[in-house]
């Protein structure tokens, strides 16, 4: 089985540490990736996704200042979020109006919702699990 290896893009750090306001997060990018940012502006949101062991998490964002010149990038989460774990290993631009196109709607989501579950060659090997602007990819240890 071909193993798969990530590596960090960049570094982030919480900015802002009130409980009970949003969290300002500053991402940097690598000097040799930072063009990875050009057009992350047209958004109003990404996602942030870091690794830690076995397990990838994700965390929806909303984009308050892109500086591509310099590869930085300002983020504010909500009150919900309590940390960030891991090494950044890669960011995506996102509408939030997409959990609604796609017939998910925010007022219906339970707590510890699981989503379908990610197969390889028709076995499960995790699932993806999204609560509260906090995602996280779980993968099982299988031999396939």
């Amino acid at each position: 089985m071909k193993k798969i290896e990530f590596q960090a893009i960049g570094d982030y750090e919480l900015i802002s540490k009130n409980e009970k306001a949003s969290k300002l997060i500053k991402v940097t990018i690598k000097r040799e990736l930072k063009n990875a940012l050009l057009k992350l502006g047209h958004f109003s949101h990404c996602v942030l996704f870091t690794r830690e062991d076995s397990e990838i998490y994700s965390y929806v964002l909303k984009i308050i200042e892109i500086k591509e010149r310099i590869g930085e990038m300002f983020l504010e989460a909500d009150e919900k979020l309590k940390a960030i774990k891991g090494d950044l290993i890669d960011i995506k631009p996102y509408f939030p109006c997409e959990e609604i196109a796609e017939g998910y709607k925010k007022e219906n989501r339970q707590e510890n919702e699981v989503f379908t579950s990610f197969l390889f060659k028709g076995n499960p090997i995790g699932q993806y699990l999204f609560v509260n602007n906090y995602g996280m990819i779980s993968f099982k240890n299988q031999k396939i």
